[in-house]
């Protein structure tokens, strides 16, 4: 049997599917099924809970969409995901990296992104550079040292994070206490997000980090979606995280860069990563020079 049928045939996905129907946005599901579906179905007949979940949490989203409980921002869409294969190392470039790097390139305005974990290569960092110098407003938001859960991560950002200052970039890097985490007091923040927005019409939201791994290793998948509405309500909430109470901001002052952000209504400047040990940076300033960036 076709396990598409099967898909289709889930009281709850058939309604999701009518729903967009009405709204011309419905995908062809059998040429938009994954080649590999033939190879998940096996595991769905022998593990019937999983279809049943599926199906509750689809359940759940039409009829809290037919009680008018959220607001849905109507567009034009495209899924783009990586092979599988990929995390054999058996894959050419995802294309992933192909779609975000046009979207770059046809991009008139301006450029919202925010990125956990921020490592963009010498060719997609010189293509940002270029960009800006052109005119193009780039502004990017990522983990600061002390916010984020992956140290060695930020010693590879940290190769490209003052040139791009220096093109005219504005960067920004979560503080660790950028949101307050109710009844923890003590508890950290770290930014997780992976979204771009581009002249604000196009939101990008996917699983795709901007780094080595996502970009060579990992299967990643990202939705790109063609609405004006939407896009502005993403970009309001990335500019929400680059604020002063949530993020520093970065720049460069007499040739060094300095970091910059508010805290108890007082503006507070610092000239090295904020809220971190001499003895982290340090291990940061000499694993940015030594570490592989296949690693990171």
């Amino acid at each position: 049997d076709d396990p598409r049928e099967g898909f289709l045939r889930i009281p709850a996905v058939g309604e999701s599917h009518r729903l967009l129907a009405e709204r011309e946005l419905a995908f062809d599901v059998p040429d938009a099924w994954p080649r590999f579906a033939y190879d998940i179905a096996p595991t769905a007949d022998a593990h019937p809970e999983l279809t049943n979940d599926y199906e509750n949490f689809i359940s759940g989203f039409v009829e809290s969409f037919k009680e008018g409980n959220f607001h849905i921002s109507w567009g034009k869409g495209v899924l783009v995901g990586d092979d599988p294969a990929k995390t054999e190392g058996n894959m050419p470039e995802s294309p992933i990296i192909e779609m975000t790097r046009t979207l770059m390139k046809a991009s008139k305005e301006s450029i919202y992104l925010a990125s956990a974990y921020f490592v963009p290569g010498k060719t997609a960092n010189r293509e940002i550079m270029e960009a800006s110098k052109n005119g193009l407003e780039i502004n990017i938001l990522t983990n600061s040292l002390s916010s984020t859960d992956v140290k060695l991560v930020y010693a590879g950002w940290m190769r490209y994070r003052d040139d791009l200052l220096k093109n005219g970039v504005n960067v920004y890097e979560f503080r660790n206490e950028g949101y307050k985490v109710e009844n923890h007091k003590n508890s950290g923040a770290s930014l997780h997000s992976k979204v771009m927005v581009f002249d604000d019409n196009i939101a990008w939201v996917g699983s795709f980090n901007l780094d080595p791994r996502s970009a060579a290793l990992d299967s990643e998948v990202v939705a790109a979606f063609y609405s004006e509405e939407f896009a502005e309500i993403l970009k309001k909430r990335i500019q929400n995280d680059m604020s002063y109470d949530k993020s520093w901001t970065l720049a460069i002052e007499d040739g060094d860069t300095v970091w910059k952000t508010e805290r108890n209504g007082k503006v507070i400047t610092v000239d090295h990563s904020p809220d971190s040990s001499l003895l982290l940076r340090m291990f940061m300033s000499i694993m940015s020079v030594f570490v592989p960036e296949s690693l990171l």
